[in-house]
């Protein structure tokens, strides 16, 4: 072969090429000079990772500067909840269990460690949810509405709201 083939086998082994007699090639800058060398394609990209792992809709890929979508209004929420139950989760298993077995033996777990985020804009429209699942007569459990705003259980001795309390 002539030394056209070993110039092209020189310029790198990821960039091999043999072309035809008579045909041009043009020299490629490979220096990036501190700066990605396909700046629009990288920033699309990482814009397209983003929208498949946390979700999004089109607005946030189509304008130019999309910064946010609807969609992730309430990310930072989103986020820490999952966050909270994840490390809940993890406590559950790997500390609680331990600790209620060495104080007590084999018992039934009754207690737990639960993070509980600070309550979020959502707020609202959790409480409506709840009040509108009720009035369709949908069966709620109060450990549950409890645990999800992080109510603790009142005692048989407690006067609660919504009973007949003990007048002095």
């Amino acid at each position: 072969m002539g030394s056209g083939y070993d110039a092209v086998k020189e310029f790198g082994a990821e960039f091999n090429a043999l072309m035809a007699k008579g045909t041009t090639i043009e020299a490629i800058d490979l220096s990036t000079r501190g700066d990605f060398p396909y700046p629009g394609l990288v920033d699309r990209m990482d814009r397209a990772i983003s929208a498949l792992w946390r979700g999004s809709d089109l607005s946030t890929l189509s304008r130019a500067s999309g910064v946010g979508a609807s969609l992730q209004a309430d990310e930072t929420t989103i986020l820490l909840e999952d966050d909270a139950n994840m490390i809940s989760e993890t406590l559950r298993e790997q500390v609680d269990r331990c600790v209620i077995r060495y104080l007590f033996g084999d018992a039934q777990m009754k207690a737990y460690i639960r993070l509980i985020v600070p309550t979020s804009s959502s707020f609202k429209d959790e409480i409506a949810v709840y009040r509108a699942l009720h009035e369709m007569g949908v069966p709620l459990s109060l450990d549950d509405i409890r645990g999800k705003f992080g109510l603790p259980t009142p005692s048989a001795e407690e006067a609660v709201l919504g009973s007949k309390m003990a007048t002095p």
